[in-house]
């Protein structure tokens, strides 16, 4: 038997014969958490400890925007390589549906040569981030962060390939 209901309700759905209950947690509940991570309010961060300082985001204060649609946010890149003295910043979209998907990333402002974003309007193809390995990051609906995506997007900076093709349209913007 399911039960569902619309807005910020939870939404509950019961096993066939079981008494095990699984509890949505609202979209605005998960992003008021992840906004209270954001500004490190109590201590906390889902940042992690190789990118602490070189990530913020948060809330888009110029938009009166009660459903938390628009973040903005600054990455550094990786120091020591050509983009580390670089700042970057990114538009954040949370759509209706998330975490079932991810957020909109864009970049703006300084153009970054990376293969998952689009060269003309910044924008990211979270499909395409990955790691220095090559591995591509994946999106874990209702367990994923605006934070996941960009400490990725940071990380897949690492790759050397990025530093040497960034440098070759530096100075250049989206």
């Amino acid at each position: 038997v399911s039960t569902q209901s619309t807005g910020n309700s939870c939404s509950r759905a019961m096993a066939n014969n079981s008494q095990a209950e699984q509890v949505v947690i609202p979209r605005n509940f998960l992003l008021l958490d992840e906004y209270d991570h954001a500004i490190g309010k109590e201590g906390k961060s889902l940042i992690d400890e190789q990118h602490q300082g070189l990530i913020n985001y948060g809330l888009d204060d110029s938009r009166d925007d009660v459903y938390l649609h628009y973040w903005s946010g600054i990455i550094i890149g990786p120091q020591g390589s050509q983009i580390g003295e670089c700042m970057y910043s990114v538009d954040i979209f949370v759509p209706d549906n998330y975490p079932d998907v991810p957020p909109v990333i864009r970049f703006n402002g300084t153009k970054i040569a990376m293969n998952c974003v689009n060269r003309d309007t910044g924008e990211v193809d979270v499909s395409r981030i990955e790691d220095a390995k090559g591995n591509r990051f994946q999106w874990h609906p209702r367990g994923g962060s605006i934070a996941a995506v960009l400490q990725a997007l940071r990380t897949n900076m690492h790759q050397s390939r990025v530093a040497k093709e960034s440098a070759e349209i530096a100075g250049q913007s989206y």
